[in-house]
């Protein structure tokens, strides 16, 4: 199979998952705040296995040498880290500033320069909360997403079937051990190291046997597909939520992404899954920072009924519109300037690969 083929199924799935992430994180009340919509990131890591291995898998083995996946992965990266930071950056320090915290600035500096090499930091998690990438939160799965990368890159030619399945087989039972809550503090980090092992080996493992022909059997309309996904984050949450977790990262998500593979798209509909692709990442690394300013005005008018509505649409249409233009005006200008500079010519798969 060429690695030009495009999955819009699976592009679309990825859209989704990153407006849940959005909404998910908005102050919208118990009933309408998707109770497992923190999936999405093992959703995620489940679709870049998928198709960095269509991407990429033949080419490491026939010579692309690790520098090289490297620098690609960090041009479809790193612009939008930068841009997700800087926002950040302007918030922290500006409410600190105002606040007259000046204990932030030095560990506030420190853990600016480690961000900016996509690194986590502990020094602000008693001041501005335990968040290991205290100035753009969700930054923690890509830093998951680079180390998991990186050691696919370093140990493709040696991942056999058989040492795959194992990988898979290691990473579900510490999924089932110690659960997905967790990965985005400087305490979890190793929950998140736990989820990215599971799920990029298991869309890596997917991706194989989609090119045996092994799962083309499991097919469903593109809406029915969508509809599981959307229902496994919106589950309710009770005593079973860490079963639920679990059956949804180990069972149905890998089922969902098999059914997505084989889901062929056309016409409109085609047209807004490829669309949605392309959004998904603009949107999930930047929505987190946007939302702070929204949030503190509903905090500070205790913006209730209509008013309420009306402004959080007006919240998100913002959040939707900026990511929008950070992706044409910032993100993919910047990556083909890179690109060009450093020759490099990713596919039009890494290129919109999820989560990148």
């Amino acid at each position: 199979m060429p690695n030009t083929k495009h999955f819009a199924a699976l592009d679309g799935l990825r859209g989704l998952a990153a407006l849940v992430v959005l909404i998910g994180h908005l102050e919208l009340g118990p009933y309408l705040h998707p109770p497992h919509f923190e999936l999405a990131v093992d959703f995620f890591f489940l679709l870049s296995g998928f198709v960095i291995t269509h991407a990429y898998e033949n080419k490491l083995r026939k010579g692309l040498t690790f520098i090289s996946f490297a620098e690609v992965r960090l041009i479809r990266l790193y612009p939008l880290i930068l841009l997700g930071l800087s926002i950040g950056t302007v918030i922290l320090f500006a409410r600190a500033m105002m606040g007259h915290d000046y204990t932030f600035f030095l560990p506030g500096i420190v853990s600016w320069m480690l961000a900016l090499f996509i690194l986590p930091s502990p020094l602000l998690q008693y001041t501005v909360g335990e968040g290991a990438f205290p100035f753009n939160i969700p930054s923690w799965s890509l830093f998951a997403e680079l180390v998991i990368n990186a050691a696919y890159a370093l140990f493709v030619h040696r991942l056999t079937d058989r040492m795959l399945a194992l990988t898979v087989l290691v990473g579900a039972v510490l999924i089932l051990i110690f659960g997905i809550d967790g990965g985005s503090t400087w305490q979890t980090i190793p929950i998140g190291f736990v989820r990215v092992l599971f799920s990029f080996a298991a869309g890596i493992g997917l991706y194989r046997l989609f090119l045996s022909g092994y799962i083309r059997r499991i097919r469903a309309p593109f809406y029915v597909i969508a509809a599981a996904l959307i229902l496994t984050f919106c589950l309710p949450r009770g005593e079973m939520s860490r079963l639920v977790d679990g059956i949804a990262v180990l069972i149905i998500f890998p089922l969902i992404v098999a059914a997505g593979a084989n889901a062929k798209l056309t016409g409109t509909l085609e047209k807004l899954a490829l669309f949605g692709g392309q959004l998904s990442y603009p949107l999930y690394i930047l929505h987190h920072p946007l939302l702070k300013p929204f949030a503190n005005v509903i905090r500070v008018y205790q913006l209730t009924g209509i008013i309420f509505w009306v402004w959080t649409a007006f919240e998100i249409t913002c959040i939707l519109v900026f990511a929008f233009y950070a992706m044409k005006f910032y993100d993919e200008p910047l990556r083909q300037f890179i690109s060009r500079r450093l020759k490099q010519k990713p596919s039009r798969e890494a290129q919109r690969s999820p989560l990148l």
